[in-house]
């Protein structure tokens, strides 16, 4: 049986292969074609106008901006100092890192204003804002390597069509900007520049591109904002008109009800605009400290404009706005704006979604950031500025200090980093690296911390006549010291021994080990135990009083309880009938 429209006729099987397959739902919004190549579905007419939202959200929006400086500050932060890894440790300290401790400082054309980790810092914003960022790897007229931003709007396509139809690169395929080879591999980017004889094509071999790709076949990155953008431009419209709604009630701060309906045209503080009764309009401005006075009964009265503006539900639209903002560049709205309500559980939750995000972007910046060193230390040998090192590989052998881990609970972060280190999951050298350190450089902070302590206080020392211990130099608390650390100590044959202190650790260790197992119900006291403490611990032999309370307990001594505030006898069971 079939079965009937409203019409009588049978209707059509919808059943397909896949829910909803149609280009064309009843009801729903027409799906264009999707199946083609990204540099088709999204031109570089899409492009430069994505671009230019993208900017004017950056520049006009609290929250968004705030964002993704926020994750450009810790993916960045007060770090990327070299480091080396290869064999010629003495090439790397003599030459090599005081050559990139200049470079850093002096690389960039445009002066030190922009040094290393200043660009670094800027080229996260500019994946975010503009997609992409390229860096011209050139030089100076003294061979000095030097880099040169190229902003993302300075590359691209102009009358060129598909293909490039004049110079090196004639007869390739360009897409915005990209000069693609036969595999789709960009060989080569079109700087544009005033006018289209200013044009210049450069290698990809002197250009980095750096970009965040979403896209198998992406040729120019795509800013991150622009999932956003259509709710952004309807919420900033909104939140003008809801300004000057506000302002607008703000004006009129009272309304006077009276007889006539008129105002005193008398008063001076009277002003009327308009032509003609029906077109005027009536304003009195008051002064501070204004008192009305009416006659009783007479239905005048003064009332005060109130406006629930603006609403609740106006605030919720914009948090979602605003929430949907950051998740295009994948930060947590809580950091950028609202932390309100977060328990420790959430806050570890958004913790890990920031970390997340920023590694991603330090990923995509130590591409670039390694591109450049690397070319820095191959052109320094070249042109002559630091002699080649004995192993020809390790001109290229660098990586880079990060900055410390983010964290939003430092506290429980370093207890947790303390408790996998006593287990072995962490090691010295994973905890420095996460605090944004090398550990034998940090090693030897703290020695040459420990010499010069010890220099200060025998020169301190020799000019008081006082003796100074070591420890009061490093109080933990204004009423506490450090311990006096433990020296290893040697019997007359050259054996180790085992010094006071570390007798007095390891028997207090037992001491609480075996009080614990007696709290638990594992071990049962007895005398035997008690004559051995009393004799690890120096203590007198059991008296006769403590060995008449042993037999009286018949083996089994209980514990005893000192009852505070009060002078009677101790209360026990037996005592108490």
């Amino acid at each position: 049986m079939s079965v009937l429209d409203s019409f009588g006729n049978p209707t059509a099987s919808s059943r397909k292969m896949i829910a909803a397959s149609d280009k064309y739902s009843q009801g729903l919004q027409y799906i264009p074609d999707m199946c083609r190549d990204l540099d088709d579905l999204f031109t570089a007419s899409d492009w430069r106008s994505t671009l230019t939202q993208s900017r004017l959200i950056f520049g006009n929006f609290a929250v968004p901006r705030a964002a993704s400086i926020q994750k450009a500050d810790w993916a960045v932060g007060h770090a990327w100092e070299p480091e080396f890894n290869g064999e010629d440790k003495k090439w790397a300290d003599e030459y090599a890192l005081p050559f990139l401790d200049d470079w850093y400082k002096l690389g960039d054309v445009r002066g030190s204003n922009f040094d290393f980790t200043t660009n670094l810092w800027l080229d996260s914003l500019a994946i975010d804002r503009d997609g992409d960022y390229f860096v011209l790897l050139t030089e100076n007229e003294s061979g000095y390597p030097m880099t040169q931003r190229i902003p993302a709007h300075r590359v691209g396509s102009r009358g060129y069509g598909q293909m490039v139809t004049k110079g090196t690169y004639a007869g390739k395929r360009i897409v915005n900007g990209c000069v693609k080879d036969s595999y789709g591999k960009t060989i080569a980017y079109l700087v544009l520049g005033e006018s289209e004889a200013q044009d210049e094509f450069v290698d990809a071999a002197n250009m980095h591109q750096g970009l965040d790709p979403e896209w198998h076949d992406q040729s120019r990155g795509i800013p991150a904002f622009h999932a956003a953008i259509p709710e952004l431009r309807k919420a900033k419209t909104s939140e003008e008109w809801e300004l000057m709604a506000q302002l607008v009630a703000s004006s009129h701060a009272l309304i006077e009800y009276n007889d006539d309906g008129t105002p005193d045209f008398d008063a001076p503080d009277v002003v009327q605009s308009g032509y003609g009764d029906d077109e005027s309009l009536t304003v009195q401005t008051y002064s501070g400290g204004m008192v009305k006075h009416y006659k009783a009964n007479s239905g005048n009265k003064l009332e005060s404009l109130t406006t629930a503006r603006p609403s609740d539900m106006w605030d919720s639209f914009q948090d979602r706005v605003q929430r949907s903002a950051c998740r295009s560049i994948a930060w947590p709205y809580e950091l950028a704006w609202k932390m309100d309500g977060l328990t420790g559980v959430t806050i570890r939750s958004v913790q890990e979604q920031a970390r997340h995000s920023v590694e991603s972007r330090q990923d995509i910046l130590k591409i670039a950031a390694y591109r450049q060193i690397t070319y820095a230390i191959a052109k320094g040998i070249e042109n002559g500025f630091i002699p080649a090192p004995s192993n020809p590989r390790d001109w290229r052998a660098f990586s880079f200090i990060m900055p410390a881990r983010l964290s939003i609970d430092p506290r429980n972060d370093s207890k947790t980093m303390i408790e996998e280190y006593k287990l072995g999951i962490l090691n010295m050298t994973g905890i420095t690296r996460e605090k944004g350190k090398v550990y034998s450089a940090h090693i030897r902070e703290r020695a040459e911390e420990v010499v010069e302590m010890k220099r200060i206080i025998a020169e301190v020392e020799a000019k008081s006549g006082f003796t100074i211990d070591p420890r009061e130099m490093i109080m933990l608390t204004p009423n506490e010291t450090a311990a006096e650390p433990a020296m290893a100590q040697t019997d007359e044959n050259g054996n180790e021994m085992e010094s006071d202190i570390i007798k007095f650790e390891n028997l207090k260790s037992k001491f609480d080990a075996y009080g614990v197992a007696v709290r638990a119900g594992a071990i049962t006291p007895s005398t035997a135990d008690e004559e051995l403490f009393r004799s690890e611990g120096g203590l007198p032999a059991m008296s006769q009083e403590v060995q008449g309370a042993w037999r009286e307990d018949k083996g089994y001594r209980r514990p005893i309880t000192i009852l505070s505030g009060s002078s009677d006898p101790l209360v026990t069971p037996e005592t108490e009938e």
